[in-house]
This record gives C-alpha cells, structure tokens and sequence, in this order.
C-alpha cells in the first residue's frame, strides 16, 4: 500500500512510478490553461514553475500540519491562486496519466 505524504514533485513522481506512469511532466506543463496560470509559454518553464509551486505548498503543509520555524498565512488571493493551480495541474495531470493508459497495450 502507497501512502501519499505531501504534494512535492517527488512524491508525486514515485506514487507514478509505483504503477508505471513515466515521463508525464512534459504533457502535465504544456497544458495551455496551466500555462496560462502560470504566465509562462515554454513546456520548460511551466514545468520549472509548476515543480516550484508544488515545493511551496508542501512546504505550507508540512508548517500547517507540524508547525515550523515560518509562520505560514495567506490572503485570500494566494490561497484562491493556490486552489486554481491545484484544480489545473490535477485536471492536467489527469489527462496524462489518462492517455498513457489508454494507449497501453494490455
């Protein structure tokens, strides 16, 4: 049994790997919606962005769920901003892993 411990990129990336999902970052960051998100064009840079906001909001729930050095609080547009990225990056994420299994030949 996987247990998911955090949204960082790592975590993210080995849940895949435990079931064969491979190189789906190129086709999560060229979503147009995320990228647009993201203000960003270039495949490369939405990931680099994408894998930096990720970093950010493990780093908010590991301070919210076991406290740390940092303070953690947010205006409500940062925290809007966070749960669009949220809904864009899964919707995305989704789609990728969705078409890597469906061309599967099982």
């Amino acid at each position: 049994m996987f247990q998911v411990v955090g949204v960082s990129p790592e975590v993210i990336e080995s849940g895949l790997k435990l079931v064969r999902i491979t190189n789906w970052w190129h086709a999560v960051a060229s979503d147009k919606d995320l990228q647009r998100h993201l203000h960003c064009t270039r495949t490369s840079d939405a990931v680099k962005k994408a894998e930096a906001k990720l970093k950010e909001l493990s780093r908010w729930r590991n301070n919210w769920a076991h406290g740390g050095d940092d303070e953690v609080s947010l205006t409500i547009t940062e925290l809007m901003e966070a749960v669009e990225f949220v809904d864009l990056f899964s919707k995305a994420l989704d789609r990728a892993v969705t078409k890597q299994i469906q061309t599967r030949q099982l």
